[in-house]
């Protein structure tokens, strides 16, 4: 795995779906006007920054890279690239389990273990499970 150093990450994922009633049918855009709004997003100076768009439609899904992996290493970051999202991620967890909990797919007070496979062991915290609230919290 090549070292991406610090690297901007970015997930654009556009979906085309038949119109409904009057909607009109939704079009994608093409690859040169993503890459534009790659170029757009992250300017020219591209010194050790990367990004990657993915499209999705009914038919087909794309992938639009631009930018380079890291300021020694020029390759354009693509569908395998490994981006670092950092701290990002916590807010997008915390998202999806909200929406879980809305629901009734899970509870807050269920204990993260209960989730896992039997070849999976949560640590406890203070002789205590660490529940699904405990992660989201951090408490």
């Amino acid at each position: 795995m090549a070292n991406l150093g610090p690297l901007l990450a970015a997930a654009l994922t556009l979906s085309c779906t038949a119109g409904i009633g009057v909607q009109p049918v939704l079009s994608a855009p093409s690859d040169p006007e993503i890459r534009q709004l790659l170029v757009e997003r992250i300017g020219t100076r591209e010194s050790g920054v990367g990004i990657v768009a993915g499209v999705v439609e009914p038919a087909v899904r794309r992938v639009v890279g631009h930018g380079r992996l890291g300021s020694a290493d020029p390759r354009e970051p693509d569908s395998e690239t490994v981006f670092e999202i950092g701290s990002i991620i916590e807010a997008f967890t915390a998202i999806l389990l909200a929406d879980m909990v809305t629901r009734g797919e899970v509870h807050l007070d269920a204990p993260a273990q209960s989730l896992l496979g039997p070849d999976v062991r949560m640590p406890t915290r203070n002789e205590a499970e660490i529940s699904l609230r405990h992660l989201a919290t951090h408490g």
